[in-house]
């Protein structure tokens, strides 16, 4: 946590560096050089992606400045895995570690993740929690279940206001398919598809990663060859296809 404050607070010095403090009973400071700030940063931004969801959002509240919250006053939020919500606060933060990476000292250390645009691109906390509210809403139903239009609506309202993660635009992808929209829908698993690449993680923990991927190329097959089937029933036939 100390790092990512430093990190967060701009403490990255002109060579690259990072200074900080020892914990537990050690006294002092440390300081680490340019690639060890790169390679932090780099895994970081990965564990960070792999590793949180709704669950860290409330037990790391705050994160990376913690308050002590007492557990049996919290109980609630302590209940693992909690409703798997993907993180509303997160990728922001991934995104100010990946522009950190930016810092002229560091940028041609080691190979930029792809995320973001090659770490070029923010995302504000304000789009990123308006993006993952909205996508849940859909996960969760909240929308009219007949017509998929108020549905389509709120995803799309969702992409734009995060377009760094892959999962709403594979739903999207999928309400196109079934609305006919197959050119929308090929565009939109492509997308999605890039993404979950370029993260090698899912946003949303609900299913693994690999399980993303996989619904997302069936997707894309459909969208190009136009064999969405009409029956509901006939989707469970889908993963059949070679």
């Amino acid at each position: 946590a100390q790092f990512t404050q430093r990190v967060l607070a701009g403490e990255i010095e002109a060579d690259g560096s990072v200074t900080v403090d020892r914990i537990g009973q050690a006294q002092g400071s440390v300081r680490l050089g340019a690639y060890e700030v790169a390679a932090f940063l780099i895994v970081s931004m990965a564990d960070t992606m792999e590793q949180w969801f709704s669950w860290q959002d409330d037990i790391f509240s705050g994160f990376p400045y913690l308050e002590h919250r007492p557990q049996t006053v919290h109980w609630m939020a302590s209940l693992w895995p909690g409703p798997m919500r993907p993180s509303g606060r997160m990728v922001h933060q991934i995104s100010r570690l990946g522009q950190a990476l930016q810092h002229p000292a560091l940028r041609d250390v080691l190979p930029l993740p792809p995320v973001f645009d090659g770490c070029t691109q923010g995302l504000s906390t304000a789009d990123e929690a308006a993006a993952s509210s909205l996508y849940w809403s859909v996960i969760q139903q909240d929308q009219p279940l007949v017509q998929g239009d108020a549905a389509t609506a709120v995803l799309e309202q969702a992409v734009r206001h995060n377009p760094w993660v892959g999962e709403p635009q594979m739903v999207l992808a999928q309400l196109y398919l079934s609305a006919g929209r197959r050119d929308d829908a090929r565009v939109a698993a492509e997308s999605a598809l890039q993404l979950f690449s370029q993260w090698g993680n899912a946003w949303d923990k609900r299913v693994q990663w690999e399980a993303w991927v996989a619904w997302t190329r069936i997707l894309l097959q459909s969208a190009i060859d136009g064999t969405w089937p009409e029956r509901l029933d006939k989707l469970n036939n889908l993963a059949l296809r070679g």
